[in-house]
């Protein structure tokens, strides 16, 4: 387990993800106040996660506040995939399978 200042980098990447969501959450709906709101802002960090890697001086720094991590979380992209399997895990047993082309072709209607 990856450790940063005694906490585990699982930890500092989830408390950074509530932070971040919570201050995009906000902006945007700051500016529509009365309007529903969709977004997801775990692929919103994860683009930004990205941009880490190349990112360095000011930069890396804006991002890093940005997206509420502490000044150089190098185990980011570790940990991010780590979530990854966390949530293909979680999420499988939500999706339904898709109908495959010959089922389809029957135009069954799914009830639920």
């Amino acid at each position: 387990m990856t450790s940063f200042s005694g906490r585990s980098g699982t930890a500092i990447l989830q408390d950074s993800l509530r932070e971040f969501s919570t201050s995009v959450y906000a902006d945007l709906k700051g500016s529509k106040p009365k309007t529903n709101l969709i977004f997801s802002p775990v692929s919103i960090a994860v683009a930004l996660y990205n941009l880490l890697l190349g990112a360095r001086g000011e930069t890396r720094t804006q991002l890093e506040d940005a997206l509420r991590l502490p000044s150089e979380f190098f185990c980011v992209h570790f940990e991010t995939k780590k979530l990854k399997e966390v949530i293909k895990d979680t999420l499988g047993m939500c999706f339904i399978p898709l109908l495959s082309a010959s089922t389809s072709k029957k135009k069954k209607k799914m009830h639920f």
